[in-house]
Formats: C-alpha cells, sequence, structure tokens
C-alpha cells in the first residue's frame, strides 16, 4: 500500500519537469513547513525542493500563516485539475480514500476556496522569504 502511493506520488511529481509546462500552483500551510518529518537533513532537502519549484517560471507557492485562525483551507487538502480544453476537475485525499469531483457546482465551490485561500495566504515572494527563513533556523 505505502509503496504504491509514493510510486504515485513520483509519478505525480514527473508532471513538472514535462515540456510544454503547465502552470501550477499551491497554496502549504506553514505547520506542514515546520514539521521536520523524516528528519532534519530530509526536511531540509524539502524546503529547499520548494524554493527550487518557487522560483520556476509557471510555479506559484504561496504559504498559508500559522496567525490565520480561520481559512478556506479548514475542510482539508484539495487539488483543482484545470486540463486545457476540457472541463476543471476537483480531487481529494484522506488518510485511505480519494475522490474525483467532477461536478460544475462542487468545482465551482472548490474554486472559490482556492481564490480566497490564495488571497488570504503570504505573496509568492513573502512565502520563499519565510521558507528560506524555516531553512536558516536550523
Amino acid at each position: 500500500m505505502i509503496e504504491t502511493r509514493v510510486a504515485a506520488r513520483m509519478a505525480r511529481q514527473e508532471i513538472l519537469t514535462r515540456w510544454p509546462r503547465g502552470m501550477f500552483s499551491w497554496v502549504i500551510d506553514e505547520s506542514v513547513l515546520r514539521r521536520p518529518l523524516g528528519g532534519w537533513d530530509v526536511h531540509a532537502a524539502q524546503l529547499r525542493h520548494l524554493l527550487e519549484v518557487g522560483r520556476t517560471r509557471g510555479m506559484v507557492v504561496q504559504v498559508l500563516p500559522l496567525d490565520r485562525s480561520e481559512h478556506a483551507g479548514m475542510g482539508g487538502p484539495f487539488i483543482l485539475i484545470s486540463p486545457k480544453g476540457r472541463p476543471q476537475h476537483a480531487y481529494i485525499e484522506v488518510q485511505t480514500s480519494s475522490r474525483l469531483i467532477s461536478d460544475p457546482d462542487e468545482v465551482r465551490i472548490m474554486n472559490a476556496r482556492y481564490n480566497v485561500l490564495r488571497a488570504q495566504a503570504y505573496s509568492p515572494e513573502e512565502s520563499l522569504a519565510l521558507i528560506e527563513k524555516i531553512l536558516g533556523e536550523r
């Protein structure tokens, strides 16, 4: 089970290097950046990877600050998928289950939530500066 999930995540990483590259945007909760899962060496490598991704053209990384007591992502993580020339979908994955959302009304709600979440997050420049700061704290 774990091997399958890791393989799927690694395959998704390949999407980031395809050409022509799509546009990508992430909002990451600050608590995730501060939790050194896998030990400090692994954590530092992950932070450096986020910095690299965030500095790549067409990719935007934003951090949702810890001081936001309520935010549009309180219902949990989600992914919006917008394939060229096809309808937008949303994807949620929690614990041992996942769901692809294709209903236009549900997807519209998720899209609105994502737009609010981006507005509640630090700017991309502020976000990269925070990641650098966290990396330098160890």
